[in-house]
């Protein structure tokens, strides 16, 4: 079997393929520092809501993506969805919040 070379720049350009989440992904670059969204679970909603396990990968996948935005997410009193919020991530060598380092016992 053989195959026809040619230039690169003779390839058709395709189109993104859209997702499900495409739409979500979109709302969240908007945010600014600050800022939330609210999103519905597909338990409420189930043609425009989203799984709570997508909507973490979501903001963990965008968040590591951005240099200057982390995302969280924080689940609503009713358990009818969540809200994701855009912060400020910490600069490099910043201290970060969350569990401290256990302390080593004395010798």
């Amino acid at each position: 079997m053989t195959f026809a070379v040619i230039p690169a720049s003779e390839v058709p350009t395709s189109t993104t393929r859209i997702s499900k989440t495409t739409p979500l992904r979109n709302a969240m670059l908007e945010l600014a520092i600050g800022e939330a969204i609210e999103v519905v679970y597909d338990s409420v909603d189930p043609v425009d809501g989203y799984r709570p396990t997508t909507v973490n990968q979501v903001a963990g996948t965008m968040s590591r993506r951005s240099e200057t935005v982390k995302f969280s997410v924080r689940k609503k009193t009713d358990g009818t969805g969540c809200y994701i919020i855009a912060g400020p991530k910490p600069a490099p060598g910043e201290a970060k919040r969350g569990r401290k380092a256990a302390a080593k016992p004395a010798a």
